[in-house]
């Protein structure tokens, strides 16, 4: 890679500030555009002036490559702590970005870092939130490349795994929670919430292509209801993808906001239809590919349900089904009812959101 005569990969060999900056004097930081930035590849080979150097020049510590990760991470993984601080010191995000599919807290703790793990969580690391592609935690990590000293500090610092086994009768609802993990698959530690609702994830099989995302807390009303969305397996969920702008949360937002709809509002059934332009849900960052989202009775089985269930001690579990309208406008009457007896025994694959309504680099 070479820019006027000069070869980039030589001066991070010589760690060359000089050369650097004859290399840049031309060019606009902001685009410089490679798989992956300047400050990544400085900071993975652990270039710790060089790093300093373009970072006081007014680069982006949080730029991200080609996977949405940024430089914090590659130092996290190497080890580089030096480096690590100076990110830091510099506004770099302490998880990353919230789109990534790890976070410099999970690669510290695959590359057996304490000292870079106790800095993270001194600067406020999310200790649990999850590697998107596998579903674990630091402290499973840690535990899998048998980093003994990094799992005990993990866990005094209330680390935890990213499953762990369910005890009925421990907590008020906790019949719903088995009901999911008997019939949909085991649901992950990792918890959020709305006020006083949990918002919760659980695998759908063994996880390799879908989960379910679920409030819980709003069985507390009559008649008991929860619900539920079907999301890709590596749909961002964390904190900061709560609290971002970012399109990606628009599942978590939505089960936030119904939640509170459904606290103030009449009771919703099945076939109800949650419109991106009514004014209660237009706020939201709606895929331009679908026009609502319809409340249906899911089967989990894909299977008639023929089991009768006394109604006060029935749950409504409904699942938020993506809809895109036809030319005839907003489903109603029987045509709303040949639609949902359809989605009631469809594939995980045909009601879930698609991984295409991502935010795109």
């Amino acid at each position: 890679m070479k820019e006027n005569n000069i070869d980039i990969y030589q001066i991070i060999k010589d760690e060359d500030v000089e050369k650097l900056s004859e290399y840049l004097k031309d060019l606009n930081l902001s685009e410089i555009k490679f798989d992956k930035s300047l400050l990544h590849r400085f900071s993975e080979e652990g270039k710790y002036l060089l790093c300093d150097f373009i970072i006081q020049k007014g680069f982006n510590t949080n730029v991200i490559d080609s996977s949405y990760l940024t430089p914090l991470v590659e130092v996290a993984f190497e080890g580089y702590i030096n480096i690590l601080a100076l990110l830091l010191n510099n506004k770099a995000w302490v998880d990353g970005d919230p789109r990534g599919i790890t976070t410099p807290l999970i690669e510290a703790s695959c590359g057996g870092h304490l000292d870079i793990i106790k800095l993270l969580i001194k600067s406020g690391a999310d200790i649990n939130r999850l590697q998107m592609n596998f579903n674990r935690t630091a402290l499973d990590l840690a535990i899998s490349y048998g980093h003994t000293d990094v799992a005990q500090y993990l866990q005094s610092m209330g680390g935890r795994k990213a499953f762990e086994e369910m005890q009925a009768g421990i907590i008020e609802g906790d019949g719903i929670l088995s009901h999911i993990y008997k019939n949909v698959g085991p649901i992950l530690t990792d918890e959020y919430y709305s006020d006083n609702i949990r918002l919760m994830t659980s695998w759908v099989g063994n996880g390799n292509y879908h989960k379910l995302f679920f409030t819980f807390g709003n069985f507390k009303r009559l008649p008991h209801t929860e619900f539920l969305i079907c999301l890709p397996y590596n749909w961002p969920i964390n904190r900061a993808i709560f609290q971002s702008d970012y399109k990606d949360n628009f599942p978590m937002k939505l089960l936030s906001s119904l939640s509170e709809y459904y606290k103030k509002s009449e009771v919703i059934k099945e076939g109800f239809i949650l419109d991106k332009n009514d004014e209660q849900w237009k706020h939201l960052h709606w895929p331009d590919e679908i026009d609502a989202l319809v409340t249906v009775d899911y089967s989990f089985d894909h299977q008639e349900k023929e089991i009768s269930i006394p109604e006060d001690e029935e749950v409504n579990l409904l699942l938020l089904t993506p809809i895109k309208y036809t030319k005839a406008g907003k489903p109603s009457g029987g045509k709303l009812e040949k639609w949902l007896k359809r989605k009631r025994t469809a594939s995980w694959k045909s009601i879930s959101f698609k991984n295409d309504w991502l935010s795109k680099k």
